[in-house]
């Protein structure tokens, strides 16, 4: 079941004990809203599209003009703010990787900041 707020739509395609992928759409003008992943990931564009990147306090960090295939490996616990500023929707497939998970404990899930 997708989990839907304002615009942004995320829905698990595929999980097993290795991998999870998530597809993301986000709606033109809409946002993420503040967050950090648990794990490190790797974000792959499946549209064209601009996202801007804001800090906790929305100071703005990046402009990213996105292009089908377009890759882009981020760190575990990257924390941010992204918000779809083009007149189309944004799809991207985010890839978490599970590898060495023995404890119980998911990962690739979305952590709420402050």
């Amino acid at each position: 079941m997708p989990n839907a707020r304002a615009g942004v739509m995320i829905t698990t395609i595929m999980e097993n004990e290795a991998v999870k992928v998530e597809k993301v759409i986000l709606k033109p003008g809409t946002r993420t809203g503040f967050h950090a992943e648990g794990v490190a990931y790797t974000m792959v564009a499946c549209s064209q599209g601009r996202t801007v990147r804001l800090d906790k306090n929305g100071k703005f960090l990046e402009l990213l003009y996105l292009e089908p295939g377009l890759h882009i490996q981020r760190k575990a616990d990257f924390a941010h703010d992204v918000i779809n500023v083009s007149e189309s929707d944004v799809v991207m497939l985010k890839i978490y990787q599970k590898l060495g998970a023995k404890d119980g404990k998911q990962r690739g899930a979305r952590t709420k900041g402050s």
